[in-house]
């Protein structure tokens, strides 16, 4: 799918009942685990967490579909929160910070059980402009 520049700030100023996902920043996210994580950290910052959010790793596995079932059991991917936060956190946060509105992402430990990370923290900032309130749309094209 490709769109022209001239039509972004008319997709990305969806309103009401759409959380306020950008979609080409969504598109430019090739990889199906750093779409899935910008949508998550979308979803956070429309439900009022504007600045950061915390969650706990197994409940962030949950959200984001980080598991398998085998024999009826729920295993998690990346059962070692160093791989987890190598291979999965700081590689698709990286993408997040470079083709998206999302700028300064980080995510840091803020609480461990028996020395295992079990709670994060994820910061971030958004781009306004990048998020459809470009001033330069002339005013009877912007959102509501």
């Amino acid at each position: 799918m490709l769109f022209s520049h001239v039509i972004e700030p008319y997709i990305t100023m969806l309103k009401d009942s759409y959380t306020t996902q950008v979609l080409i920043s969504s598109v430019r996210l090739a990889d199906q685990n750093s779409n899935m994580l910008y949508q998550f950290i979308r979803k956070q910052y429309s439900s009022g967490k504007k600045t950061f959010f915390d969650i706990e790793v197994d409940v962030l596995k949950d959200e984001l579909e980080l598991f398998r079932i085998d024999n009826g059991e729920k295993v998690y991917l990346y059962q070692n929160f160093k791989d987890f936060n190598k291979v999965f956190l700081q590689k698709n946060i990286e993408k997040i910070n470079q083709y998206t509105e999302i700028n300064h992402l980080e995510v840091k430990i803020v609480e461990r059980v028996a020395r295992r990370a079990s709670k994060l923290r994820f910061s971030y900032k958004i781009d306004k402009e990048s998020e459809g309130l470009d001033t330069r749309i002339p005013y009877g094209f912007r959102g509501a």
